[in-house]
């Protein structure tokens, strides 16, 4: 491309840019004149029902609009609270399931910080029903001979060894309950 045909090209851009800027003031104009005799006739006025409708909608979504962005933020907070929660329990979940010693070490924190009542459920090798008088006094022996020198034994009940209740107390403040239940599974529970 030699100089004067870029000359004559950019002749054009520049004609068709008067051009239209010509034509776009032409419209302006046009558009002002109509919207001045539109104001000026008080038939082509907005009536007030019509004009207080339209606010309403504006305003409707408007608030629409700043609901979806409020919930929007509040989904990814809530999302980056869920995270940051979610990581450490499946951490902690991986490392329970992989490692014995944090497996002790946690059952041993809840039952030292939560020691409201702890619960044993014991199957017999044979799958049989442990529900025989033989069994239970056996667990019951057992559970007295592993409990602290500590403890005192103050009340042993059986009946009909369907249950036996075993209460031991420690300098008369700490008193513990165990209740073996015989069923299907012995069901030891510490109260």
């Amino acid at each position: 491309m030699n100089e004067d045909e870029r000359l004559y090209e950019q002749y054009e851009d520049a004609f068709f840019a008067l051009l239209m800027n010509r034509v776009a003031e032409a419209n302006g104009k046009e558009l002002m004149q109509k919207n001045e005799e539109l104001l000026a006739d008080p038939n082509a006025a907005v009536p007030e029902s019509l004009s207080k409708r339209c606010l309403h909608i504006l305003e409707k979504n408007q608030r629409k609009v700043e609901r979806q962005k409020a919930a929007r933020k509040a989904v990814r907070t809530l999302n980056r609270v869920a995270l940051w929660i979610l990581i450490p329990i499946f951490l902690f979940a991986g490392a329970f399931s992989v490692s014995a010693a944090v497996r002790e070490k946690t059952m041993s924190f809840l039952v030292e910080k939560f020691d409201i009542g702890t619960q044993f459920y014991i199957q017999n090798g044979d799958g049989l029903p442990a529900n025989n008088e033989d069994e239970a006094a056996n667990s019951c022996e057992i559970i007295t001979a592993c409990v602290p020198g500590d403890y005192n034994l103050s009340l042993n009940t059986a009946t009909n060894f369907k249950y036996i209740t075993i209460r031991f107390h420690w300098f008369y403040t700490l008193n513990v309950y165990i209740r073996i239940i015989c069923s299907f599974f012995f069901f030891i529970q510490i109260v």
